[in-house]
């Protein structure tokens, strides 16, 4: 299979997670603000999003939190989402919605996704495996 084989995609949208500072029960599940600053991606997760695993791992990780998962989500599935859960709506259209995806993209999905698989950018070094 040739390069120009492959399916392509792009970032449609990143997400940062910022919980309320001081407050234990926060109001959704992943509290998360969009961006459309240009972000880094390191071994620790999305450069500035800030994960339970940063600040606690001490406390159940043994040594440092490298290799951290990015969640990824396509704009195709939302829209299946939305269309089967109509009554959940808001989940995808609030800009403050609840579901916990840092990435959205467009043009990849579980038709042409398998695990195993890596995303490489064209803008950089950022390799990510479908896992």
């Amino acid at each position: 299979m040739s390069p120009t084989d492959l399916p392509r995609g792009k970032v449609h949208s990143v997400w940062e997670r910022h919980p309320i500072q001081g407050v234990v029960e926060q109001p959704v599940h992943f509290v998360r603000k969009q961006t459309d600053q240009r972000k880094d991606v390191g071994a620790i997760g999305l450069e500035d999003s800030e994960e339970w695993h940063r600040t606690h791992y001490e406390q159940s990780m043994e040594g440092e939190p490298w290799d951290r998962a990015l969640l990824l989500n396509s704009i195709k599935h939302h829209a299946d989402l939305q269309s089967r859960f109509p009554n959940m709506k808001h989940y995808w259209e609030d800009p403050n919605a609840g579901f916990g995806e840092q990435i959205r993209l467009e043009g990849l999905d579980a038709d042409n996704l398998c695990l195993g698989d890596e995303l490489q950018s064209e803008y950089g070094p950022l390799r990510l495996k479908i896992t």
